[in-house]
């Protein structure tokens, strides 16, 4: 006796269906695996632009944010003394609650920044902590003219020129901030600290949207408050129209 084999077995419906499920499972697993691997490859080889681009654009716009709030809070001082002397314009100005809460948040988004772009900066370099010195060095140092001859250029052309260029340098100081050279273990530290350039991205840009919209608001409420003044202008100066046409036409008759 001897053992049969049968070669018209079949697989029932639910046997085939697992099985094409696996296979279609398996080729996202292996798609997203792949895709995956292919995006920390490129971020690893765009490393050096990848980080210029992120801790240039986020360090500009936290500065940005600051000088925004640091208007604010002087606008918010002056609306105060207007108040304490009798007005009660409603202004564009946020309530000191309000001012110190996202202070303290973009406080910490600095702070956050400082851990990210620390170990990217080359030696010597201050990143966002240079634009506090750069105010007080302004403030302290003297100006200093090139020298050009006079035959090619008037004193307020180079008074002008140099101007310019200390503007540009005031203006243009979070582009030139100087990175460190890219090995392997600091594009894998950029790898790391990705998500976090990121992250700080999107709770800035809602910290922003938080300041706009209420700025908006209140720009908003002074429109309304501004045309209802006005309607009551209007209709006050049509009502003295009136009557000095009335009086104008008893003068007449008389």
């Amino acid at each position: 006796m001897g053992v049969v084999l049968s070669t018209t077995a079949e697989l029932s419906p639910l046997s085939l269906a697992s099985i094409v499920i696996g296979i279609i499972s398996f080729v996202f697993t292996l798609g997203t695996f792949l895709r995956v691997v292919w995006v920390n490859l490129m971020t690893l080889s765009e490393a050096p632009h990848q980080v210029h681009g992120y801790l240039t654009n986020l360090r500009q716009e936290l500065l940005e944010e600051r000088a925004s709030l640091r208007a604010l809070k002087k606008h918010t001082k002056h609306r105060r003394r207007d108040e304490r002397e009798g007005s009660s314009v409603y202004g564009i100005e946020l309530d000191e609650q309000a001012l110190k809460t996202m202070s303290d948040a973009l406080k910490m988004l600095i702070k956050r920044f400082q851990a990210v772009e620390a170990p990217f900066l080359e030696e010597g370099e201050e990143g966002i902590q240079q634009s506090g010195r750069r105010r007080s060095r302004k403030r302290s140092e003297s100006r200093t003219p090139y020298y050009t001859h006079s035959a090619y250029a008037s004193p307020e052309t180079d008074e002008r020129a140099d101007s310019d260029h200390e503007d540009d340098e005031g203006r243009f100081w979070p582009q030139r901030v100087r990175y460190c050279q890219y090995g392997l273990g600091r594009r894998f530290m950029w790898l790391n600290r990705r998500s976090e350039a990121a992250t700080l991205f999107e709770v800035l840009s809602r910290l922003q949207t938080r300041r706009t919209a209420r700025q908006v608001g209140a720009l908003t409420v002074m429109m309304y408050e501004n045309m209802s003044k006005m309607t009551e202008s209007h209709e006050s100066l049509r009502r003295v129209d009136d009557r000095l046409q009335r009086v104008i036409g008893v003068r007449r008759v008389e």
